[in-house]
């Protein structure tokens, strides 16, 4: 699906990384709940459950980074249409496109923001199952920050 859309190397890579990163949580989340419940035997739970919040911090990451991206190319694209809209200052039906132009591009730019703002409240918690504050500054988020992280990623996906 992800080449069949095409589009530039770059955006398709960091897409097609993202979702592998989710693929392996979907994997190792599966096995570490499996085992939990008895159904599968000599699984380690917890290395399971390490391995499953690995790639999802993984998918994460890529999946930000491509948002960063596209937040990057909007904004060069409202750039290059604002610049437009004052060229057709006398011609309606042009400056009448360029402007639906930059309403939908207004929109991308929330869906981006709201976008950002969800991975990041799943990298909180993704980041706190596998100890990675603690290794990178010396402490862990608390229960209410990750909740708060959690909280932020379920409301925008609800929205």
């Amino acid at each position: 699906m992800i080449l069949k859309q095409g589009g530039p190397q770059h955006k398709m890579l960091l897409s097609i990384l993202g979702r592998l990163g989710f693929l392996f949580y979907w994997i190792f989340d599966n096995i570490a709940i499996l085992s939990k419940v008895k159904y599968l035997q000599g699984v380690d739970t917890s290395q399971a459950a390490k391995r499953a919040a690995t790639f999802w911090l993984i998918g994460l990451v890529f999946s930000i980074a491509l948002t960063l991206v596209q937040m990057y190319d909007t904004a060069q694209e409202e750039a290059f249409y604002r610049g437009r809209k004052k060229q057709f200052a006398g011609d309606e039906k042009k400056l009448q496109e360029t402007t639906e132009k930059l309403h939908q591009l207004n929109k991308k730019k929330v869906e981006n923001v709201l976008n950002l703002l969800k991975n990041l409240g799943d990298t909180v918690t993704a980041s706190q199952a596998i100890g990675l504050p603690r290794k990178l500054v010396g402490i862990d988020f608390n229960d209410g920050q990750v909740g708060i992280g959690g909280l932020t990623s379920a409301l925008i996906t609800c929205y």
